[in-house]
């Protein structure tokens, strides 16, 4: 799976909620029983989690028009 960043000033167990929501899904369920998923992580970002994207994407030449905030993404960092 992949890894929930959520700004908050509250440490909130999300991960496990969100994983057996997903394995509502059969196709998913079945996935994590072979070993195909690993379940959902998540980290807590206590704030300036926007700005701090925000301006990675300047220092790497991006106009402020052109950055859109990403649901999903596969960078990490």
């Amino acid at each position: 799976m992949g890894t929930i960043y959520v700004e908050s000033e509250v440490e909130h167990e999300l991960a496990t909620p969100l994983d057996n929501m997903l394995k509502r899904n059969p196709h998913y369920a079945w996935c994590r029983k072979l070993g195909q998923l690993q379940p959902p992580r998540h980290f807590i970002i206590s704030a300036g989690g926007n700005e701090t994207f925000f301006s990675n994407e300047v220092m790497q030449g991006k106009r402020i028009g052109e950055i859109k905030p990403r649901v999903l993404s596969l960078q990490s960092g």
